[in-house]
């Protein structure tokens, strides 16, 4: 399936399936808020206001429910007894163990539950793995630069969070360091092809060198706080992507310029990025090809094969 949906489209699609419906995206994006519009449509349709329980599991107060059975026992003081219930929780990878406690959750078939969840890996990869066959995943993508609407110095902090709570946790280090020198230098090469030695050339210190490996391990925490993604060339013979070569995009441009500054050539850069983003948040993926009839330019396609725009 290429074409996206909505997301109301999709929440309503998999209404009361025996699964974990799972919203992610980078922080800011707007899963909080379409799980809000998602609660005011069930109440719209006559569902009963007081069988919709809402959990922010990044609440101060909440810090305290370290394990599984934790969790499980504080629910069990906000759940109604018996009956249906939809379950709302904001970011539950705040909980240790939270894995074990919705598949607790889940087997009670009673309580249809939902997700907002910050990190690629853990909604995609620990989650999925967990309850495996039973997690639906959409992921949100920001169809114009700077949707957030957020000023700058809210950008920044934002981007601070994004670092301390997504980024460098993925990594078990405090090298914020290296993180900033790659997104900075990432900025400045949106849409350029690059390596993981070209990568490493430019941002190690004179008296150090970045291995491939650490600069692979830091693009994946990137990847997987939603900051950025990879978008690869697609060979049309293999009909698969060709990982060799790819180009870096970010899904909220405007995070970055709040935080590094006007990068070089910048309006190119951001016209280009948010042709990738209007396109990607139509498709599910998003591939570059080579137009042959254009002198070898590249060009964005979607899974169908319509190209879009050349580079």
């Amino acid at each position: 399936m290429a074409k996206r949906q909505t997301v109301q489209e999709w929440l309503s699609s998999r209404r009361g399936k025996s699964s974990v419906k799972v919203l992610c995206g980078i922080r800011g994006v707007g899963k909080t808020r379409a799980l809000a519009a998602w609660r005011d449509d069930l109440i719209a349709g006559g569902y009963p206001e007081e069988r919709i329980v809402c959990i922010d599991a990044e609440e101060p107060i909440l810090r305290r429910l370290v394990t599984a059975d934790d969790v499980l026992l504080y629910l069990s003081t906000q759940l109604p007894p018996s009956g249906p219930v939809t379950l709302l929780i904001e970011e539950p990878t705040s909980f240790r163990d939270y894995e074990t406690a919705l598949g607790e959750l889940l087997g009670q078939r009673r309580i249809d539950i939902y997700l907002t969840i910050s990190s690629r890996q853990l909604a995609t990869g620990g989650l999925s793995d967990y309850l495996r066959g039973a997690v639906d995943v959409y992921e949100l993508v920001p169809p114009k630069e700077g949707s957030s609407g957020l000023d700058e110095a809210s950008s920044r902090a934002r981007w601070n969070e994004i670092l301390l709570r997504d980024v460098l946790p993925a990594r078990g280090v405090g090298e914020a360091n290296i993180a900033e020198r790659l997104a900075a230098y990432l900025v400045d090469s949106v849409g350029d092809p690059i390596s993981l030695r070209s990568i490493g050339s430019a941002i190690s210190p004179k008296d150090k060198r970045f291995s491939p490996n650490t600069i692979e391990a830091y693009l994946t925490a990137f990847e997987n706080a939603y900051v950025l993604e990879r978008c690869y060339l697609w060979d049309k013979v293999a009909e698969e992507p060709f990982k060799r070569e790819y180009r870096v995009f970010f899904m909220d441009p405007a995070l970055c310029r709040a935080r590094f500054g006007i990068a070089p050539d910048f309006e190119r850069r951001t016209a280009m990025n948010e042709e990738w983003l209007a396109l990607r948040a139509q498709y599910e993926h998003v591939y570059l090809t080579r137009d042959e009839k254009k002198g070898g330019r590249l060009v964005f396609m979607g899974r169908d094969g319509v190209r879009r725009r050349s580079l």
